[in-house]
C-alpha cells in the first residue's frame, strides 16, 4: 500500500449514539467539514442574512461580527447536529447548508438536543471532588 493510499485510509471514526431509544452515529470531523466550519460558514451566514432580508451593519463596521454571529444563532445547534449526525456508512443524515434541512432539526423536541448533547459531551477529566 502506498504512503498515499495509507492516508486515504484513514476515515472519520463513527461513535453509536442513543437519541430517544434509537441508534445514530456521530462522525468526526472531515477536513471538509473543518473547511466549512472555519472558511465557509461565516460566507454562509452572510448570505442567508441576506436572503432573509436582515439588515447588517457593513462589514467594515466594529459592529459587524457580533450582529452576524447574533443573527447566526438560529442556526448553531441545527448546523452542530448537521455536521455530525451519520448513518452507519458515515453518510449525513442532513445538509447542513440546507436551510430546509436545519430548520426541520430545529423543529425537533429538545430532547434530540440533549441526547445530543450528552453524547458530544467533552469528558471531565477532573471533577471538583477529585483534586488529582
Amino acid at each position: 500500500m502506498s504512503l498515499r493510499d495509507q492516508l486515504l485510509a484513514n476515515k472519520p471514526k463513527l461513535t453509536p449514539i442513543t437519541i430517544k431509544g434509537d441508534t445514530y452515529y456521530l462522525r468526526d470531523a472531515t477536513v471538509g467539514d473543518m473547511n466549512r466550519i472555519i472558511f465557509d460558514q461565516r460566507q454562509w451566514l452572510i448570505k442567508r442574512a441576506e436572503i432573509e432580508g436582515v439588515a447588517l451593519p457593513h462589514e467594515d463596521d466594529d459592529n459587524f461580527e457580533t450582529a452576524l454571529e447574533a443573527f447566526g444563532t438560529k442556526y448553531s445547534f441545527p448546523r452542530a447536529m448537521a455536521v455530525r449526525l451519520c448513518d452507519e456508512e458515515g453518510n449525513l443524515l442532513f445538509n447542513p447548508d440546507d436551510v430546509d434541512d436545519l430548520t426541520l432539526i430545529a423543529g425537533l423536541d429538545s430532547q434530540v438536543l440533549n441526547d445530543f448533547s450528552e453524547a458530544t459531551k467533552v469528558p471531565n477529566s477532573q471533577t471538583a471532588d477529585d483534586p488529582n
